[in-house]
């Protein structure tokens, strides 16, 4: 909540609720990945743990997906993708995010198959903590739409 009323100083109420939305689901993503990761290595196997965590990610990428897009609508101009710092960075961020949406289909695909779904899982966690790493940059990197105005 915090973090959504620092980056929204405007007090906007949809800019803020879409940050709230991103934040807890960004963070149910990267926790429950690393919890079911955990409870399989711990039980030497448990399927049915990365089952469950796929249901509730399928939820969680959509939400992930539509307020990335729309808060990016909001702060980004076209002309400044490639212009600006926080366009670059978020182009990165961006491709990340391809890259993590591959990983976890091909592990959902091999889990489906009954199929190795740990590995591309584990590397998907990694990723997953990359992210997180170049988005806490965005917080720092100044935003286009307040130095326009």
């Amino acid at each position: 909540m915090a973090e959504a009323l620092r980056a929204h100083p405007e007090l906007s109420a949809l800019g803020t609720g879409l940050t709230i939305v991103h934040l807890t689901g960004a963070s149910l993503w990267c926790g429950t990945l690393l919890y079911a990761l955990r409870t399989m290595r711990l039980r030497r196997g448990g399927r049915d743990v990365l089952v469950r965590y796929a249901r509730m990610t399928a939820v969680v990428y959509a939400a992930l997906a539509a307020t990335g897009t729309v808060s990016t609508l909001r702060r980004l101009a076209l002309d400044t993708v490639l212009t600006s710092a926080y366009g670059r960075v978020l182009l990165v961020e961006l491709l990340l995010f391809g890259v993590v949406s591959l990983l976890a289909l091909t592990a959902r695909t091999r889990m489906l198959a009954n199929g190795d779904a740990e590995s591309p899982a584990r590397v998907e966690v990694v990723t997953l903590g990359v992210i997180l790493a170049v988005s806490a940059l965005l917080t720092v990197v100044p935003d286009p739409h307040w130095l326009t105005r």
